[in-house]
């Protein structure tokens, strides 16, 4: 099967569903950075160490605010969601 760039396919088999909005290309394209950004993230400060035995209290947590859900801005943007999602 060949999907047309930009097209969402889905099922089994496979079927070309709509084309994706600049919305949700835009949506990915930060999605895909994000994680490469935490690639290089984790090959600079990785370092082998001994598991942790218990909850250590007050430990940092990593804030990524800026990444929403594609449901959650769709809906903060009021387009209603396909039935199938």
């Amino acid at each position: 099967m060949e999907v047309p760039a930009g097209s969402l396919a889905a099922g089994i088999p496979g079927r070309v569903i709509r084309l994706l909005t600049d919305e949700e290309l835009a949506w990915k394209k930060r999605g895909t950075a994000a994680y490469q950004e935490l690639t290089k993230r984790c090959l600079i400060s990785m370092v082998e160490t001994d598991p942790l035995v218990e909850v250590e209290p007050n430990r940092p947590r990593v804030n990524m605010t800026h990444n929403v859900p594609l449901d959650i801005l769709k809906q903060m943007s009021g387009e209603k969601l396909p039935d199938s999602m």
